[in-house]
């Protein structure tokens, strides 16, 4: 572990209890792929301790050396970066006087000196930079201690054989447990709303476990941010382009999340790709470009690292612009392209609206992390109709979670300047535009003339507002797949 120089988050909450572990040492620099290589071996059912089990306010150095005293194996992330680090050779140099054992991990070719040298000299490494993650998973594997390896982990598991189902009697729980957390704020009035929000969402990951199954990985955009990408079920692959505020570990970790089925629905029969866009979830933080070719490039590095060769693309709401853009520059990547919810050009809005929003904007970006009313003013903007109650509680701390203020404002003020319709009437793919009769978000009116601009796209308009527009329920999700499976078909 060295100064924490990398934006990406942590993807799990570090081990904490008295079972088996093992701890992890690495440079923040390689922060990107030593954490995917801990969501690789969390799934699992390895249990891992890294620093971001480090307590708020403990003295550092004590709480590291605790957790390598307990520790049954010390993963060293071997790189130049680590390798220079002072804090890696300390860590290491630690865990060599107390007879730890120690397993070098090398992500690329280095010469150890020194130190470093002594304390892994007599240790088979395994070179990462020369493994694919099967391969690489099966090795380590093969010499765990079977002291830290229990359940499947939480946050992301391979691939399954049959198609993934809801655990319905579990969502229930996970709601109930959520509800009785936040009418406690207002029986004890003394306790923090905030982080029994918090807590309730480690509850529902941790120990109802997720709803879905998933596998996380990371792509690496043109601009060598890094995008995480999730996927879900076998068969045709269909690519999502969700837009804004995801986050592809508390997305499903939300003890409110997806009630309906929707992710399992999909998966059932498609191979579901999500991802995480850059600024948002678990692809890098404090993005410098949030304009419309940096996110195409985002949906490029996705496609590239899980090696798609055609697929279906579906762009829903914000996230539309994108996959427009996409499908006019590589036609020959899709299959279909399914359009839900969105519109071709972000800027035709009544300017007293535009100006409110910036003002909106300037809030966020200034005051999201410090003052609780900048997330109730951004959710009453973005989702007026929103009730209070529990569902808005847990939208804000999701909210909190999946993006700073920094990454929100930049990314509205980019989107809202997005005018594909060039583009849009350059696409040559079978293309269908779904949109809601009652969209209050984006109008019907906006959704027809998108598709008035594609040639030869059909278009369909179903009951409800936004939320169906988008395909986030489960009966508008399935009048989406049929179209998109129809559009395969070449019935369309």
């Amino acid at each position: 572990m060295s100064e924490n120089t990398s934006a990406v988050e942590p993807p799990f909450p570090a081990h904490r209890g008295t079972d088996g572990y093992v701890f992890v040492c690495y440079s923040h620099r390689d922060a990107a792929a030593v954490y995917n290589d801990l969501v690789l071996l969390r799934s699992k059912g390895v249990r891992i301790w890294y620093d971001e089990g480090i307590s708020p306010g403990s003295e550092w150095s004590d709480e590291l050396a605790h957790a390598l005293d307990g520790a049954a194996l010390v993963l060293f992330y071997g790189s130049a970066s680590s390798a220079a680090s002072r804090h890696c050779r300390d860590e290491i140099n630690f865990a060599h006087n107390r007879e730890k054992r120690i397993l070098p991990i090398y992500l690329e070719p280095i010469t150890l000196r020194g130190g470093l040298e002594l304390s892994l000299s007599s240790t088979q490494a395994i070179p990462r930079h020369a493994l694919a993650d099967e391969k690489y998973v099966s090795k380590i594997l093969e010499v765990l201690p079977a002291s830290v390896v229990g359940a499947a982990g939480a946050i992301a598991r391979p691939p399954i054989t049959n198609p993934p189902r809801l655990r319905r009697p579990v969502r229930r729980y996970m709601l109930a447990g959520t509800v009785a957390l936040v009418l406690a704020v207002g029986i004890v009035a003394a306790l923090n709303k905030d982080y029994l929000l918090s807590r309730a969402f480690l509850f529902s990951a941790e120990y109802l476990g997720n709803p879905i199954e998933q596998r996380i990985g990371f792509a690496v955009a043109a601009d060598g941010t890094r995008i995480a990408h999730a996927t879900t079920g076998d068969g045709p692959p269909v690519l999502i382009v969700l837009g804004w505020g995801t986050h592809l570990q508390d997305g499903v970790s939300s003890p409110t999340y997806d009630p309906a089925g929707v992710l399992a629905l999909s998966s059932e029969k498609h191979r579901i790709i999500r991802y995480d866009g850059r600024g948002f979830g678990l692809s890098d933080r404090n993005s410098k470009d949030f304009s419309l070719d940096a996110r195409v490039s985002d949906i490029e590095a996705v496609v590239a690292a899980l090696g798609l060769e055609r697929f279906a693309l579906y762009g829903m709401s914000a996230g539309g612009p994108a996959a427009i853009a996409y499908a006019s520059r590589h036609p020959d990547k899709l299959v279909s392209l399914t359009l839900a919810g969105t519109d071709a050009n972000r800027s035709l809005v009544d300017a007293r609206l535009t100006e409110a929003f910036r003002r909106m904007l300037d809030v966020v970006e200034t005051s999201w992390e410090s003052v609780p009313a900048a997330t109730d003013l951004f959710l009453a903007t973005i989702f007026p109709d929103m009730p209070d109650g529990v569902e808005k509680e847990v939208a804000r701390e999701f909210m909190r979670r999946a993006a700073n203020g920094s990454d929100l404002a930049g990314f509205f003020r980019a989107s809202r300047l997005d005018d594909v319709s060039r583009l849009a009437e350059q696409i040559r793919v079978p293309t269908v535009v779904v949109h809601a009769k009652d969209d209050r978000t984006i109008s019907l009116a906006r959704g027809r003339q998108l598709a008035t601009l594609i040639p030869g796209a059909r278009f369909v308009i179903i009951e409800g507002d936004h939320r169906e527009s988008t395909g986030v329920t489960a009966e508008s999700r399935k009048v989406i797949l049929d179209l998109i499976d129809e559009l395969a078909l070449g019935k369309l």
